[in-house]
């Protein structure tokens, strides 16, 4: 059978490759419709796969055939690789005049991608498909330079390809908020020009006044005492309702994220268990019983040296104290008694900071350090984001005396309260999470209690401890930074999910990781701190160790900085000190189309209460 030849293949003895370009079949009933009055118009191309066929070109077409009830397609059998397989349904997706510019920008760096050799550059590709290069080149930048958002849109035909020319010189953001705009307004395209002209001239105006204007609608404001009482209570109903509306949508959606950030996680473990078995499964071999003794007497040596490490492991916190010059004077019964607490802390002077020697006081005051923590001891391995002890110890004895009381409103594992042992401190942790909460109580006497940050003066032994706290001492969730993609790379984060560790902080709505605005997250941040701030004494110090981080579209969020900003009229920014690490595995980021940094650095924030 030649490569031309036409043949009727039945539509149940088809596959799909599952690497078809296009990631949406689009208006698949109005194609049913036409193939139910006129036919296929064009055949597919199909391969050899065992005992059926492949389809190379047209998954649209056969699905669009079943859907209109035919049995049979014609179709052109082709003998061909995977390389040349991949490579004809890129340039026929090129071809189609359904896919968006976006989407075929997707399909030419695509080739360039896969088949440097064939096609060096985009100038070669507009020669072999004889197209014009400024026409490659634009839809290459819609590729690039378009939110997901917008591509979407676009496909779907709620935007035009003329609107995409407009939004591109914006960030992602900013189109996204743009183009839902003039698809709520359902503007024309002349409307559409006129609204990104008024923005572009004000882009601090309301986004609903520059819609008004451009769509003729009067605005008239008029405060809420000059309407009826009536009126009044119609306007107060609408408001509630919409706020409502609004806590209902974001509700839903972190529930929506959760749901699938969980099905995601046990797909991927079950993967794992999967891989195992068959890897397990293929190293079984046929033992002779004395190779089988032999195996044994391995195992069991091999379960006593765990037992013994494990053992160890056990007595690692209490042979640390006693190894130590200042032994741990504190009793190890915990207690919620704010008098008790208070009566404990034996400061000879009050007006020195600390204990150091000079010597020891430049060398803490110096702007960047570096620390590359230790191995996790297995019980700590829970926590996705664990501090290091000696690190909070380094600054918990240079901004405080012994028996002073050091609060961590986000304390995790009990890193901080560990610390506090270790330094002859006492320590108060606050923690949401039940599970972290009772590793940390396994770690530590000292109290721990389990609730919402943001209520941190209510809460037990806190609410009697407004201004006698004599230093804090955190590390908040970087904002949605764990739930971020590493892409195809197998970071720490995917191996813990592989392995069944915990991945984000947790499942409660309160977590600041679920937060889903950047600007709510700075919000509730500034609260929790005012809280703190309420609990520490005059002129002592606050520390937040934070990182700037990386949204998923490429834009930089200035945590630390902006976290700063909000608390400088509560506290007095004194300095950062940079904690680097030079032990951490580098990720090939971006490369080689997009510089993105690997980051071994945090910033630890140093606040002074300042004396009103």
């Amino acid at each position: 059978m030649s490569e031309t030849e036409l043949t009727l293949i039945p539509v149940d003895l088809l596959l799909y490759s599952g690497r078809n370009p296009r990631t949406e079949m689009r208006s698949l009933e109005e194609l049913a419709e036409n193939i139910k009055e006129y036919g296929v118009l064009e055949p597919i191309i199909v391969r050899p796969r065992e005992e059926k066929f492949e389809v190379v070109v047209g998954e649209r077409r056969v699905r669009a055939s079943m859907l209109a009830g035919m049995k049979e397609i014609p179709a052109i059998i082709r003998a061909i690789t995977d390389r040349q397989a991949d490579e004809l349904r890129l340039i026929e997706n090129i071809h189609r005049e359904d896919l968006t510019d976006a989407e075929k920008g997707d399909a030419i760096y695509a080739l360039l991608e896969n088949y440097p050799d064939k096609y060096l550059s985009m100038a070669s590709i507009a020669e072999k498909l004889t197209m014009p290069y400024n026409t490659i080149l634009k839809w290459c930048r819609y590729s690039r330079k378009v939110s997901d958002f917008v591509k979407d849109a676009v496909g779907s035909a709620r935007l035009g390809e003329d609107h995409v020319g407009y939004l591109m010189k914006y960030d992602h953001a900013t189109q996204d908020k743009l183009a839902k705009v003039i698809i709520e307004r359902k503007m024309t395209s002349t409307q559409a020009r006129e609204f990104f002209r008024l923005y572009s001239g004000n882009p601090e105006q309301k986004l609903d006044e520059i819609a008004d204007d451009v769509m003729g609608i009067k605005r008239v404001r008029i405060s809420l005492h000059e309407l009826s009482e009536e009126a009044r209570r119609e306007v107060q109903q609408i408001l509630a309702k919409k706020k409502e509306q609004t806590k209902t949508i974001q509700t839903d959606a972190i529930k929506k994220k959760m749901r699938e950030s969980r099905k995601l996680t046990e797909q991927r473990k079950k993967e794992a268990r999967k891989r195992f078995e068959q890897k397990k499964a293929k190293s079984e071999v046929s033992l002779l019983p004395e190779e089988e003794e032999r195996l044994e007497k391995v195992k069991e040596r091999e379960i006593g040296k765990i037992i013994r490490e494990r053992e160890k492991r056990g007595e690692f916190m209490q042979a640390r104290a006693e190894l130590r010059e200042e032994k741990i004077e504190l009793p190890l019964i915990p207690t919620m008694d704010a008098s008790v607490m208070l009566s404990r802390r034996n400061v000879a002077d009050e007006k020195r900071l600390n204990l150091f020697e000079a010597k020891d006081w430049m060398i803490f005051t110096k702007s960047w350090f570096i620390h590359n923590p230790p191995p996790r001891d297995e019980k700590e391995e829970l926590h996705p984001a664990k501090f290091p002890e000696p690190l909070i110890k380094n600054f918990v004895e240079f901004f405080t005396q012994p028996t002073e009381i050091v609060l961590d409103p986000f304390l995790g594992t009990g890193s901080a309260l560990v610390a506090c042992d270790m330094s002859n401190r006492q320590g108060i942790g606050v923690e949401l999470e039940e599970r972290y909460a009772d590793v940390a109580r396994r770690r530590t006497k000292q109290p721990v209690i389990v609730g919402d940050a943001r209520n941190l003066d209510e809460l037990d032994i806190l609410k009697d401890l407004k201004g006698k706290i004599d230093f804090a001492i955190t590390s908040p969730p970087y904002w949605n930074m764990l739930k971020k993609s590493r892409g195809h790379v197998r970071s720490v984060s995917k191996i813990r999910e592989e392995l069944g560790a915990d991945v984000f902080y947790g499942g409660k709505m309160e977590n600041l990781e679920n937060v889903e605005n950047y600007e709510e997250y700075l919000n509730a941040l500034h609260l929790i701190f005012s809280k703190v701030h309420k609990l520490l004494r005059p002129n002592r110090y606050l520390v937040v160790i934070i990182q700037n981080i990386l949204t998923e579209d490429g834009e930089m969020k200035p945590v630390a900085w902006d976290l700063a900003k909000r608390l400088n009229g509560l506290f007095l920014l004194k300095q950062e000190r940079i904690w680097c690490q030079d032990n951490k595995p580098l990720g090939c980021w971006g490369y080689p189309y997009r510089y993105v940094s690997n980051v071994h650095h945090h910033y630890c924030l140093v606040f002074e209460k300042v004396e009103a």
